[in-house]
């Protein structure tokens, strides 16, 4: 499968054109996070968020 092809469906799978995902996936653009969400659905991913350090409880 060419790159091409999968931007296509990736771009189809998350609901945003082809080229909001090229905007995307560029070093120009400041993505916002429904854009980030709906992508990493798209290819079968999630974003969790846990601590990076426990918290000291005295």
């Amino acid at each position: 499968m060419e790159a091409r092809e999968d931007i296509s469906e990736v771009a189809k799978e998350a609901n945003i054109s082809q080229e909001e995902l090229k905007r995307f996936l560029s070093k120009e653009d400041n993505p916002n996070f429904m854009t980030l969400t709906s992508i990493l659905k798209a290819v079968g991913l999630t974003i969790d968020f846990k601590p990076s350090v426990s918290v000291n409880q005295d």
